[in-house]
């Protein structure tokens, strides 16, 4: 089954222990994490997000409709786009172990762009 974008809202969510409304991270700011993503994700891994070289990359939003988006990345990379916001979030807050944990997701998120499994 193909991810949606608030399926990635509603896991960063759970993994961030943010289940209460008004979230301490946006929906709107994860949103644009995510579209960071795919711009990482050409840097890192071009030949994944191929079918965006002559066309605009996706853009994300929070609405209802948004939120409905398919991510159009190949599932076993959806874990990855996860780690990715899960990092930018961790990024953004002030307390010094969060820049650990920030990190951490930032280096799983390129070790399973580019690490092959044999």
């Amino acid at each position: 089954m193909a991810k949606t974008v608030g399926n990635l809202m509603d896991e960063v969510h759970v993994l961030l222990q943010d289940l209460i409304p008004e979230y301490r991270y946006s929906e709107a700011d994860i949103a644009i994490y995510l579209g960071d993503a795919f711009l990482e994700i050409r840097r890192v891994r071009p030949d994944l997000v191929r079918a965006f070289f002559r066309t605009d990359y996706p853009s994300f939003d929070a609405t209802t409709t948004g939120k409905a988006a398919v991510i159009p990345i190949d599932q076993m990379y959806y874990t990855a786009v996860r780690d990715y916001v899960l990092s930018m979030c961790q990024l953004r807050d002030d307390e010094n172990n969060q820049d650990a944990r920030s990190m951490a997701f930032k280096q799983m998120f390129l070790a399973k762009l580019t690490t092959a499994v044999a």
